[in-house]
């Protein structure tokens, strides 16, 4: 339930838009690249951003997580 909040959270502040973009941008190069491996890895690290997000997310809107 926190990945949906979280996401939701980031995407109304436009939090890391910039950066949501330029991996979007690699991941379609990559897949256009044929490079399988490295796409694979990107994706894993794209993904764990929102790991990385959550903090700051349930410290600017601590109403919005269970204690």
């Amino acid at each position: 339930p926190n990945y949906k909040r979280v996401r939701l959270l980031i995407d109304m502040e436009d939090t890391n838009k910039d950066r949501t973009i330029s991996d979007h941008e690699a991941l379609i190069r990559l897949t256009e690249e044929g490079k399988v491996k490295e796409y694979r890895e990107f994706l894993e690290d794209h993904l764990s951003h929102i790991i990385k997000d959550i903090p700051a997310m349930r410290e600017k809107y601590p109403s919005m997580f269970e204690n």
